[in-house]
């Protein structure tokens, strides 16, 4: 299982309910990695790009028990291999902000800025407008697939599950997936409900073209 945008490691029943506003509710690609990654016959590669929520990443997998299954890597996935500019939240919007929705502290990183500032503007409210005093900047290793398979030693054939979260960048990483003759996996999960239409119809196209 290959999942990218892993956060801080769904599969460890504490981080998906300790501290959350929102009760522990999670998305669909979320759950689906956190019961598949619990599975003793499944080995999993976890990305994560937040340089914080990698470390609470590997941390969680060593208290969970599940280190030595699975490996994480702090790094994105884009289209081409290169270094970016990767937009998240500071620590401090927790203590200004309380009540705020646990997914606003870790889980709206994302290579598009405008994407940040949007879901923090929208929870800010009246606030809105000092949203961009609590959004970081941090250059991050960005591979591609290509990259992040022969890194990590793994063969295309042989991942089963893709899981994708990446705030809006979904369908272009799993289009830069499938740009791999042998990558076949059993099952994609990705969020392309936020990708641009084109995006959406060449990857409708694409996975009905691979079977």
């Amino acid at each position: 299982l290959i999942q990218v945008g892993a956060n801080v490691g769904d599969f460890a029943p504490m981080s998906r309910t300790a501290g959350r506003s929102d009760g522990g509710c999670t998305d669909l690609g979320s759950t689906v990695a956190a019961d598949l990654l619990r599975s003793p016959n499944v080995r999993g590669l976890l990305v994560e790009a937040s340089p914080s929520n990698y470390k609470q990443l590997q941390q969680n997998l060593q208290s969970s028990g599940l280190s030595k299954r699975h490996s994480a890597v702090n790094a994105a996935v884009c289209t081409a291999p290169k270094e970016m500019t990767f937009y998240s939240v500071a620590d401090d919007f927790a203590d200004k902000y309380p009540d705020a929705p646990f997914y606003a502290r870790s889980e709206i990183n994302s290579f598009n800025r405008q994407h940040v500032l949007a879901v923090l503007g929208f929870i800010m409210g009246k606030d809105r407008l000092r949203a961009e005093s609590f959004v970081i900047e941090t250059p991050v290793l960005c591979y591609d697939p290509h990259k992040l398979l022969h890194t990590s030693d793994l063969k295309p054939a042989s991942i089963d599950v893709l899981i994708v979260d990446a705030e809006g960048m979904d369908a272009e990483i799993v289009l830069a997936f499938l740009s791999i003759p042998t990558f076949r996996p059993r099952a994609i999960v990705a969020e392309i409900d936020k990708t641009v239409r084109r995006l959406r119809m060449r990857l409708n196209t694409t996975l009905l073209d691979a079977g």
